[in-house]
C-alpha cells in the first residue's frame, strides 16, 4: 500500500514537471552550446573558419582547414566583434546561426542565388548569369559594393542579414509583355515566335496558361500536337525576379481535313468539339454582308478553343416559330456543319470557320 502511494506521488511529480501535451521540447528553449573553440577540429570548425576567410578576417587559410588553431583566435574575435557577437574566440551555436546568414565572396547557398539575381535585375551585376548561379563569385564584388554605396550600407562587399533584406526589398520593374506573337504550323508541330523584349533574360511559353518551357531566344517549337484541336499560345518575358504579363493569344489550328466520305459519315466523331454548341459559350456576332458569324469559345480537357460559326445568307434562317435566328439566343443548341478551309481574324487571332448546315435547339 505504501509502495503504491509512493509510486503515485512520483508519477504526479513527473507529470507536473513534463511540458504540456503538444508543447514539446522545442529548440528555442534548448541551452546554447559552443560550436567551435580553440584546439577543436571537425565539420563545425571548418564552417566557422570558412566564414572567417570569406569575410576577410582569415586571409591565409588552407582550403578545407578544419582545425581551430591558436593563431586563428584573434581573427575569430575580430569577426565576432564586427558582427555584434560576443568577442571571446568561441563561436556558439546561436552565433553560427547569425554567421550563416552572411553573404560573402565564395558563399554558395540559396540566399546567395536570390541576392545575385536581384542585383543582376537591378543592374549592379552584369548579365546574363551562368546557368547555375548560387555562388557569390569574386567578379560580383564591385557590383555589390556599388549597391551598398547607393543604399548607404557598409561598403565591404559582404551582406549582413539587414543589408541583404534592404537589397532584396528593392523594386524591379517588370519587362513589357511580348508582342508580335505568331505561330507557324507544320503538320503537328507549331513554332511560336515573338519580338525581343528589352531587359528580358529569358522567355516562358504557355499553352492555355499551361507552362510548356523556357527559352533564351525569341522562338519556341511545340511538337506532337493533337490534330483536330486549336492551341492557344502565350509568352512571358522574364527577368530573374519578375515576369511580364502574358502576351496576347496566338492560335494554332492543328487541322486535319476530312475527305468527302468522312465528312458525310463521320463528321460528328471527327470534330464534335466544334459542332456541339450546348456546352460552348457565345461571345459575339458580326455581319459580313448577308452572312452571320458567331464567335464562340469552348472548353475541353482544360483547354479553351475559339472559332467561328458562319451562317451563309443568315437572314433566310428562322427558328421553328418563324423568329429570325439572329433575334433570339437559345439555351440549348446543336449545330452541324463542316470545317472550311477559310479563316477569319479576331481579337483572339486568326480563327477557323465552321460552315453551318443545320441547327436544332430547345429553350
Amino acid at each position: 500500500m505504501k509502495k503504491s502511494i509512493v509510486l503515485c506521488i512520483l508519477l504526479l511529480v513527473m507529470l507536473c514537471a513534463a511540458p504540456a501535451f503538444g508543447e514539446g521540447y522545442d529548440t528555442g528553449r534548448m541551452k546554447d552550446f559552443p560550436l567551435a573553440a580553440p584546439g577543436e577540429a571537425g565539420y563545425d570548425v571548418q564552417r566557422v573558419l570558412a566564414v572567417a576567410k570569406g569575410t576577410g578576417f582569415l586571409k591565409e587559410l588552407s582550403t578545407g582547414e578544419e582545425t581551430y588553431r591558436d593563431k586563428y583566435v584573434d581573427a575569430i574575435k575580430a569577426m565576432e566583434q564586427a558582427y555584434d557577437l560576443t568577442a571571446d574566440g568561441t563561436v556558439m551555436y546561436s552565433e553560427m546561426k547569425a554567421l550563416d546568414l552572411l553573404v560573402f565572396p565564395g558563399k554558395k547557398s540559396s540566399r546567395a542565388k536570390v541576392i545575385i539575381e536581384k542585383l543582376c535585375d537591378l543592374g549592379y551585376i552584369s548579365g546574363p548569369l551562368p546557368e547555375t548561379h548560387d555562388q557569390y563569385l569574386q567578379s560580383y564584388v564591385s557590383g555589390v559594393k556599388k549597391a551598398e554605396k547607393e543604399l548607404k550600407l557598409t561598403e565591404d562587399g559582404i551582406l549582413t542579414e539587414t543589408e541583404y533584406n534592404r537589397i532584396k526589398s528593392r523594386n524591379v520593374p517588370a519587362p513589357a509583355k511580348p508582342t508580335n506573337v505568331k505561330v507557324n504550323v507544320s503538320g503537328t508541330t507549331a513554332t511560336i515566335s515573338w519580338s525581343s523584349v528589352k531587359g528580358a533574360r529569358y522567355y516562358e511559353v504557355y499553352e492555355s496558361s499551361r507552362y510548356l518551357g523556357t527559352t533564351k531566344g525569341t522562338s519556341y517549337t511545340a511538337k506532337n500536337l493533337e490534330p483536330g484541336f486549336i492551341y492557344a499560345f502565350t509568352v512571358k518575358a522574364c527577368k530573374y525576379t519578375v515576369n511580364s504579363q502574358e502576351s496576347d493569344y496566338a492560335f494554332a489550328d492543328i487541322f486535319r481535313k476530312p475527305n468527302a466520305q468522312e465528312l458525310s459519315e463521320n463528321f460528328k466523331r471527327w470534330a464534335w468539339q466544334y459542332i456541339k454548341m450546348n456546352d460552348a459559350y457565345y461571345v459575339s456576332k458580326t455581319w459580313e454582308g448577308s452572312d452571320l458569324y458567331y464567335l464562340v469559345k469552348k472548353s475541353y480537357n482544360g483547354r479553351t478553343y475559339y472559332f467561328y460559326y458562319r451562317l451563309t445568307d443568315a437572314r433566310s434562317w428562322n427558328w421553328r416559330d418563324g423568329t429570325p435566328i439572329y433575334n433570339r439566343k437559345p439555351t440549348n443548341i446543336d449545330i452541324e456543319g463542316y470545317c472550311t478551309e477559310t479563316s477569319k481574324s479576331s481579337s483572339y487571332g486568326t480563327l477557323p470557320v465552321i460552315e453551318v448546315t443545320s441547327i436544332s435547339y430547345s429553350y
